[in-house]
């Protein structure tokens, strides 16, 4: 699984339709919350919950996701999350294309 994983650095998003990307992302955050919970375990409180969504990533595209960033940037329409002031991704980031 790993090993495929890296392959989605080659993905190429921009060939991709809207509702290819829809799907790719959903499919994608859902192996990623599996992934994350065997490799760093349940989270136990806010800093370990913080890790799971921000700091666990893979590269796609060449661009770096996080969980949190799928969520709020792809899934949610680049929607700030509650309780933070800012957009998962600024208007000129890539992952926005």
């Amino acid at each position: 699984y790993v090993n495929l994983i890296e392959d989605l650095q080659r993905v190429d998003m921009l060939s991709l339709s809207v509702d290819e990307r829809l799907v790719f992302f959903l499919n994608l955050y859902n192996a990623m919350v599996i992934h994350a919970l065997i490799r760093m375990g349940r989270p136990e409180g806010v800093m370990d919950r913080r890790a799971l969504f921000h700091e666990f990533q893979y590269l796609i595209g060449g661009q770096p996701y996080s969980l949190s960033a799928i969520k709020n940037g792809i899934l949610r329409c680049n929607r700030r999350q509650p309780y933070s002031l800012a957009k998962p991704f600024g208007g000129s980031d890539k992952r926005l294309q």
